[in-house]
């Protein structure tokens, strides 16, 4: 994969360019179509409260795009190992903290976008994005990933209980294949990119739906994506430099 992406930027010279990106900042919504989920124990868990939270998912949310430029706009592809965090349950009563759960598991992400830019002359050069997603796959995590939280004014966190079956309970519902409508805005300044990108799920996310337990209905997710992009100029140029150093 590497080598492709490699060898598309590099024998279509200057209109293809490929980089690497990293997703350090998500927020994310869920919503199901019943109040209560029911685990295979016979314990159930609240599933209001859909609101935007906030997560920093892994140092692993990265990946490799290819990008083809003309002056306005530019079609972009690539593939990434995404970490997608999800929180539900809500409120206990009004003066006790936001308790909920949260689960998550890893996918790879195939995003297809294309960017218009704003202010193509300009050094800063602002875009409007859009495209799909498509999630590929589903890899659980060997560490915590259902537990109950307690945020206080602050937003810190504190574990308080963790359960492995519940954990793999939730995966085990997600569809192992996805898509997902994305929009977004964002800029670019020379080679480096900062895109906030919104990704709402097309397709259902069930791998099956069940008429007796809460199914899920809607996912979003926001995404940060800082990518730095390498021209093919700039490889020969280095290719150069090494060449004469080493005479």
């Amino acid at each position: 994969m590497i080598f492709s992406f490699v060898s598309a930027a590099v024998i279509n010279g200057q209109t293809f360019h490929f980089g690497i990106q990293y997703m350090p900042l998500q927020a994310t919504r869920i919503s199901f179509d019943q109040n209560y989920i029911i685990f295979d124990d016979y314990t159930a868990l609240k599933t209001l409260n859909p609101a935007f939270r906030i997560s920093l998912p892994s140092l692993s949310n990265s990946g490799l795009f290819l990008r083809y430029d003309t002056r306005q706009i530019a079609l972009q592809t690539g593939a990434n190992f995404q970490n997608n965090v999800y929180f539900f349950s809500e409120k206990s009563s009004y003066y006790s903290p936001d308790s909920y759960v949260s689960f998550f598991y890893s996918s790879v992400d195939i995003p297809l976008t294309a960017a218009f830019t704003l202010r193509p002359d300009g050094k800063v050069k602002y875009r409007i994005l859009a495209g799909v997603n498509t999630k590929l796959f589903k890899f659980k995590r060997n560490y915590y990933s259902v537990f109950e939280k307690r945020w206080n004014y602050f937003n810190y966190s504190e574990v308080i209980a963790s359960d492995k079956n519940k954990r793999e309970f939730m995966v085990a519902k997600i569809n192992p294949i996805m898509l997902y409508a994305r929009a977004g805005l964002g800029i670019k300044y020379y080679n480096i990119t900062a895109d906030l990108c919104i990704d709402k799920n097309l397709t259902n996310m069930n791998k099956q739906v069940d008429k007796y337990n809460a199914n899920f209905v809607d996912s979003y997710q926001i995404n940060l994506i800082l990518g730095f992009q390498i021209s093919p100029g700039d490889l020969k140029n280095k290719t150069r430099e090494l060449k004469i150093a080493k005479e």
